[in-house]
């Protein structure tokens, strides 16, 4: 999807996906706000928000801009030597990426 595309729906949806996949507790009036994200892009290529997960309240939505195109990534943030939760992070990433991509491919959005 380009930057052009973003509105506060889509973010509204990413945000609740990112809930539903991740165990993240954060209300939905803490939803980031797309002119937050629109700011960001102004000066860089990348925005993130720590809005915690089950594995680690560092957990991150990151969204980042690649020639023109946006891309939602689920960053779990947690101790790459805690491999008894590994099998359940990686599909949760997993998860996260197949449903922002069944997502944006309803909306005729590629990711």
């Amino acid at each position: 999807m380009k930057l052009e595309q973003l509105t506060q729906k889509v973010l509204n949806d990413i945000f609740k996906i990112y809930k539903e996949t991740t165990g993240c507790s954060i209300q939905e009036n803490r939803c980031p706000r797309v002119e937050d994200a629109i700011e960001c892009f102004q000066r860089g290529s990348l925005t993130e928000w720590r809005l915690g997960s089950k594995f680690s309240g560092h957990s991150k939505l990151y969204i980042t801009l690649y020639g023109g195109d946006l891309e939602f990534v689920f960053y779990p943030n947690c101790d790459p030597r805690n491999k008894t939760e590994e099998r359940g992070i990686e599909k949760t990433v997993e998860t996260f990426n197949k449903r922002t991509k069944d997502y944006l491919a309803s909306l005729n959005f590629r990711e």
